[in-house]
């Protein structure tokens, strides 16, 4: 028959003492083997100064904040009683021994003790652990950027065991520092490219009215210039000179808005009487490129909302690229068709040529800046197009064309004036336009 010893015995005094000294034993081995700086100090000053601000029905951190010099005291009072070999290599001292002989004050900046009212409050609170990053500076005087962890273990013994793990993240902050100046330099270039977007935006938009005005000035100055003057038709185009040189005016003033970020002058466009107002600019131009145009639109059509110069500019890149696709083609091909229709979005509006069309390559691309498929093209206006679709909430796209021949159809999608939606199965399609003159 086997005697269980009773547990107050020797026996058992030895076993627990051996199981103590076990756990401490491997304790030691994670400290000083986990490649994270670790120290233990003592914080018991810290505490009574807690219990204080509780007493005073304030909280713990703002009774810090209150009383920088209480912050001081406590971060003075504090001292280490272990240390591990990481906590000496990243204060820049030989050994643990001399870290705890000099103790970690000297290693302290204004930083480091002002993260401590929030660490005071969070482990008074109850919280498992405090985290914090703050700079520290070694014994060389390099300041080091340090994340660190606070957290009591149960046997704290009121604040006197305090541990403490803290990694070096300096050269982490240095390659985010880095990093924040190439971002900078990338953001400057990004302007530097902008500035050069905009001055070939503001050549490409208004070269084309310019020299619509110029070509209709010069044919109002032939006009006179006959041996029986032609008033009419000079009065003719003068007034579409005049025109286009006012159409020219308002994309400067646009873009300008662009660069003071104005907001744009929204309200209800009657897109119908708008793209006959554009063909009527582009006429000339039509004419001698000998381009049939058509117009298709519901004779009732709501309004878009947008701002009337800027979706004329859209429209008229979109009938000069047709008009330059169309060139030095049989005459069947040289067509234009602008089709607007009632979407359950809202409106919208397509244009379609019968030119070479493109390929996927260049379709994928066709709105980049400075893309072109025509030699000699700035590669500007399809870009600057979308960038004014999209502002208006709208969108672009390239298809191919619903005729089955070459071609090329762009669609832009734009939303319709408040109040005028409507069924886009409502009122049959009308020939508004059927040819250019």
């Amino acid at each position: 028959m086997r005697t269980v010893p009773d547990s107050d015995s020797p026996p058992d005094r030895g076993q627990a003492a051996g199981a103590s000294a076990s756990a401490e034993g491997r304790h030691r081995t994670l400290f000083e083997t986990s490649g994270l700086a670790i120290w233990q100090a003592d914080w018991s000053a810290a505490l009574p100064m807690c219990e204080q601000a509780e007493r005073e029905g304030r909280e713990v951190r703002d009774w810090f904040l209150d009383h920088p010099e209480k912050v001081r005291e406590a971060a003075a009072q504090a001292h280490l009683t272990d240390a591990n070999e990481a906590a000496a290599r990243l204060f820049g001292v030989e050994s643990p021994a001399v870290l705890l002989r000099e103790g970690i004050g000297r290693f302290r900046t204004e930083a480091s003790v002002s993260a401590l009212p929030g660490i005071f409050a969070a482990i008074r609170a109850g919280a498992p652990w405090a985290d914090a990053e703050t700079t520290f500076r070694t014994a060389s005087g390099a300041p080091v950027e340090v994340l660190f962890r606070v957290a009591l273990p149960p046997d704290h013994d009121g604040w006197r065991r305090t541990l403490i793990a803290a990694m070096d993240v300096t050269p982490l902050r240095r390659a985010e520092a880095e990093l924040r100046r190439a971002q900078d330099a990338l953001a400057h270039h990004a302007r530097v490219t902008m500035l050069g977007q905009l001055a070939a935006s503001i050549a490409h938009e208004v070269n084309q009215p310019l020299a619509a005005a110029v070509s209709y000035a010069r044919a109002g100055a032939r006009w006179l210039a006959r041996e029986t003057p032609d008033v009419d038709r000079a009065r003719h185009s003068l007034e579409q000179a005049e025109s286009n040189a006012l159409r020219a005016a308002r994309i400067v003033e646009r873009i300008r808005g662009m660069t003071r970020r104005a907001a744009p002058n929204v309200g209800p466009v009657d897109l119908a009487a708008l793209a006959e107002e554009t063909l009527a600019l582009a006429r000339r131009d039509l004419a001698a490129a000998e381009m049939r145009v058509d117009l298709r639109a519901p004779r009732r059509l709501p309004p878009a909302m947008g701002d009337r110069i800027q979706l004329q500019q859209v429209l008229m890149n979109l009938i000069l690229n047709a008009l330059e696709a169309g060139r030095g083609l049989p005459e069947e091909r040289r067509r234009l068709e602008i089709a607007l229709a009632r979407t359950p979005g809202g409106l919208s509006l397509a244009v379609e040529d019968r030119g070479p069309g493109l390929d996927p390559e260049a379709r994928a691309r066709v709105f980049d800046p400075f893309f072109s498929t025509r030699e000699g093209g700035m590669g500007m206006g399809l870009s600057i197009c979308r960038n004014i679709v999209e502002s208006h909430g709208g969108a672009i796209r390239v298809e191919a064309p619903v005729a089955p021949c070459p071609g090329v159809r762009f669609v832009v999608e734009l939303p319709a004036a408040p109040g005028s939606a409507a069924d886009p199965a409502a009122d049959p399609v009308g020939a508004v336009c059927r040819a250019a003159e």
